[in-house]
């Protein structure tokens, strides 16, 4: 015999016990039950099976189905069934386990939930129901509770409701070929009967009502967007009115009328109505525009009508008269649902001339309505091809029999014709040859302007023509030019130091200041200039203080000397002068200074900080000393 004696720390509720072992024929669940009888419940009933599922959308007039887990008393449920937000229900039992609920005067779009509801007792007093608790946020009756496990939550659908309508209501002037789509809320067909006709159960139509009453077909794009189209087209200048009623009963029925409510069975809870005016037969663009000049010679007529028209009756209003008074010929295309009217001549138009295009109320839409009035519009085409003008950049007019007329480039050719750019680009010459043979010329061909430059040297003289065998795009050669020609102007004056040209010797400073050099004291005091047509400059010296020779603003020194230099130089060259800032005679000190200047010609000014030196300081750093040399 074996007794346990240990305690078991992991199981402390568990007594000690004692097991008879059996040598060989030990059995390990021997000592326990072959079964355990099931407790009686002392749990409340529950819904183990619900139709439509729990948080279900449904229609208002919806059955509810439960199934329990145990047999029920059907006058005890009746009792404490409750639905909230209150509403009536009618109770039918299928047996004692099944019920079907169908509510009654349901409102739509509303969360409801319906149970099991007992009495719940105070704390303080048994004997005293408390206050009323909350189901997803919805009051319940003062003195009771839901059971959690005998409750179902659902909402009511919403209506269905038209989200979109187009043409919308007021719309003016819709053409006649306008379908109607309308856009619902709700799927109101399966996915099946996207691109169907709505003509069948499987995908029903939907109850559009219109007056004056039309003869269409209805098509579903998506499962929520029906478009109804007019064969024949609308009446022209109609007012057209269009309804989609609700299902003519305010019963509930199992099966709502086809195309009036959704998949999920919502309805529309509302009639919609709406109205159109279309459009009478009227022209809304013509081309080219009334008035238009240089149109091409290989040019398309045409008009946009705000409705479809009637092919045959159109085109055979539709003219165009040459400038002698011919009609002329050509062909006649439709596009844009036949609103679109396009005439092509047989042959190019002749240059520089007046057409006039017409159509009149011979014109007809498709349910024959004629054109309100009669349409008439010239246009004149492009003149022969020639150069009109040649101007600078400035709008100086350059004439051709002055060669000795200055000019600055780049130069604007404006041409008559129609030129293609490419050609007439590479038709200018220039004599004698740019400074690198080649001329930069871009023409637009919408004002028929062409910019003309070329490296050139200064004051010299260029002559620029086109080349003879220049023609327009249909063949028309280029009226004969003589060649335009010009002097170029001079170089801009110009006055610098060199040391600030060539950017040596020079110290720029941090806050901005002017450049700055420095000069040896040793040395005459001068500073080299680089001088551009400059006949004379006007220059003063100041002396200045420390504490301001690096300021931005004017140093306001004193001053030390102001002249006139006058300098012989050969025009349009740039020529090296030199500035004695002191004459021999009156040596400047060593110190701090400014020279400012003016050129007398054009009023350019400059100044220049100057360290006159008589010593010079190398320093050389590592890291851990300085040397200095002075």
């Amino acid at each position: 015999m074996i007794t346990a004696t240990d305690e078991v720390v992991a199981t402390p509720f568990v007594q000690p016990t004692t097991i008879d072992v059996v040598p060989d024929t030990y059995d390990p669940l021997a000592a326990f039950p072959a079964s355990v009888p099931a407790p009686a419940p002392p749990y409340p009933p529950s819904i183990v099976e619900v139709v439509p599922p729990r948080g279900a959308e449904v229609p208002p007039d919806t059955l509810l189905a439960w199934t329990f887990d145990r047999p029920m008393d059907p006058q005890s449920f009746q009792d404490v069934f409750r639905l909230a937000p209150a509403s009536g229900a009618t109770l039918t039992w299928q047996d004692d386990r099944r019920v079907n609920l169908i509510p009654e005067g349901l409102a739509p779009a509303t969360r409801y939930v319906a149970g099991v509801a007992m009495a719940q007792p105070s704390q303080d007093d048994p004997q005293t129901p408390a206050p009323g608790v909350t189901v997803d946020g919805m009051a319940l009756n003062s003195l009771t509770r839901f059971v959690h496990e005998s409750t179902v939550a659902f909402s009511t659908l919403g209506p269905l409701r038209v989200t979109s309508i187009s043409p919308g209501d007021g719309a003016q002037d819709v053409r006649a070929d306008t379908p109607i789509v309308l856009t619902f809320n709700r799927a109101v067909v399966s996915e099946a009967c996207i691109g169907s006709e709505a003509d069948s159960a499987r995908c029903p139509d939907v109850p559009l009502m219109v007056s004056p009453g039309v003869i269409g077909r209805g098509t579903w794009l998506h499962t929520s967007i029906y478009r109804y189209d007019v064969p024949a087209g609308w009446v022209t200048g109609q007012r057209y009115v269009l309804s989609l009623n609700p299902p003519a009963s305010s019963e509930p029925v199992a099966t709502p009328s086809a195309g009036s409510a959704a998949v999920d069975g919502a309805t529309l809870d509302a009639p919609v109505t709406w109205a159109f005016d279309t459009a009478r037969p009227h022209v809304v663009d013509l081309w080219p525009p009334s008035g238009t000049p240089n149109v091409a010679l290989a040019v398309s007529i045409g008009a946009h009508f705000g409705t479809p028209m009637d092919r045959a009756a159109s085109a055979a209003a539709f003219s165009l008269t040459g400038p002698s008074g011919e009609l002329m010929a050509g062909s006649v295309r439709w596009s844009d649902g036949d609103a679109t009217l396009t005439f092509t001549p047989s042959e190019p138009l002749a240059p520089d001339s007046t057409y006039i295009a017409r159509i009149d109320q011979g014109a007809r839409a498709i349910d024959s309505t004629p054109l309100e009035l009669t349409y008439v519009w010239w246009f004149s085409t492009v003149p022969p091809p020639q150069l009109v003008e040649v101007r600078t950049a400035e709008g100086q007019l350059l004439q051709q029999d002055d060669p000795e007329q200055v000019a600055s480039l780049p130069l604007r050719l404006r041409f008559d014709g129609g030129f293609d750019g490419d050609h007439l680009q590479d038709a200018v010459r220039v004599s004698p040859d740019p400074l690198d043979r080649e001329v930069f010329a871009l023409y637009d061909e919408e004002s028929g302007v062409m910019n003309v430059s070329w490296r050139h040297l200064p004051a010299t003289g260029y002559c620029l023509s086109l080349d003879a065998s220049t023609a327009d795009r249909y063949g028309q050669a280029l009226a004969p030019t003589k060649p335009y020609c010009l002097v170029t102007e001079d170089l801009p004056p110009s006055f610098e130091p060199v040391a600030l040209s060539g950017r040596d010797l020079v110290a720029r400073s941090v806050w901005g200041a002017p450049d700055a050099l420095t000069l040896d004291a040793g040395s005459a005091p001068e500073i080299t200039f680089l001088a551009t047509n400059v006949p004379s400059v006007q220059f003063e010296l100041e002396a200045v203080d420390l504490d301001r020779i690096l300021l931005p603003e004017p140093v306001n020194g004193s001053s030390v000397r102001t002249w006139t230099q006058s300098f012989d130089l050969a025009p349009n060259r740039t020529e090296p002068v030199t500035v004695t800032l002191q004459p021999a005679s009156m040596p400047l000190r060593p110190g701090l200074y400014n020279l400012a200047w003016r050129v007398t010609a054009t009023g350019d000014e400059g100044e220049v900080r100057i360290a006159l030196v008589d010593r010079s300081v190398t320093l050389k750093l590592s890291g851990s000393e300085a040397l200095v040399w002075v």
